[in-house]
């Protein structure tokens, strides 16, 4: 794995900080590493935080070497959580976590293994930051979720007194955006993370992962994906684009048409009775209409 780092001292403690992850113990932070093996936490800290070394090529060597070993029937893309108790590691929100099965404070991450019916390895993964770790949409973000919350405590306490409250220059809710936003940059700072680094979505670090492996020679036989990516219309496009085969789930209320189907534009019938909401859409007819009965306007 650390055959690319020319300097001897880098190769010896990395294979140290690899011994560590690998011996018995439950909790794989530098100090209780660095007990178990005998060494000086500093050390290990140091060469993971601040020395030196091409990661990314240590991270090709590792996925080349999977996928020898491995021989991967396919390819399987998938987000973890690990919940966190703090707010300080980078990425860390309230975001859905598949390890917890609910919505909790956690880091996710996002990545790509080589499988087998018995063997699984990754070969790329990313860490995800959600929109309250980017300094251009965190504040947003912060405006979104108390807007939620308001709506949720309105539904259930329909006779709750809500006091509107100015809200850069609406009446919509009550946040701080330039304090959001400040925190989301101090945030950042402490974690170093860089610049231009900010949220994506996760389909799309999927992609670009992929596009990372293809640059090394690394294809998929077969990308797996459950409906949080397989029901993405844009990330199954791309891997058309990309000449990727894939077996995907999608959810029970996916519509399939012919290719030479047409949309069918909805139907607005107006003001709703006083007093009924908003104005609603009249439902599409549940049969597509082909582009030979579409008319030319």
């Amino acid at each position: 794995m650390f055959a690319s780092m020319t300097r001897s001292d880098q190769r010896v403690k990395g294979e140290t900080y690899l011994r560590g992850l690998l011996l018995d113990g439950r909790r794989k932070s530098m100090q209780p590493m660095a007990q178990r093996l005998g060494v000086d936490h500093q050390g290990l800290q140091q060469f993971v935080t601040t020395s030196t070394w091409d990661t990314a090529a240590v991270r090709v060597r590792l996925a080349r070497r999977a996928v020898e070993l491995v021989g991967p029937a396919a390819w399987v893309v998938d987000d973890t959580g690990f919940p966190k108790d703090g707010v300080g590691s980078p990425g860390v929100a309230r975001q859905y976590s598949g390890t917890l099965g609910k919505v909790g404070n956690c880091q996710v991450g996002v990545s790509v293994h080589a499988v087998t019916d018995v063997a699984s390895c990754p070969l790329n993964w990313r860490l995800f930051l959600p929109e309250s770790w980017d300094v251009s949409k965190a504040g947003l973000s912060a405006v979104k979720a108390a807007k939620a919350k308001r709506r949720k405590t309105l539904k259930n306490a329909s006779r709750a007194v809500v006091p509107a409250v100015q809200v850069g220059g609406s009446a919509d809710t009550e946040v701080d955006v330039e304090a959001v936003t400040a925190a989301a940059r101090a945030r950042r700072g402490r974690c170093g993370i860089p610049e231009g680094e900010g949220h994506r979505p996760k389909w799309m670090m999927v992609v670009e992962m992929l596009d990372e492996l293809a640059e090394h020679g690394l294809r998929p036989p077969v990308l797996a994906a459950d409906a949080g990516y397989g029901d993405n219309s844009q990330f199954r496009s791309a891997l058309d684009e990309r000449n990727i085969v894939y077996s995907v789930q999608v959810k029970g209320d996916a519509l399939a048409h012919t290719v030479d189907a047409a949309p069918v534009p909805r139907a607005w019938p107006g003001p709703a009775r006083a007093g009924a909401g908003a104005h609603r859409p009249v439902p599409p007819p549940s049969t597509p209409i082909t582009r030979s009965a579409w008319p030319n306007t």
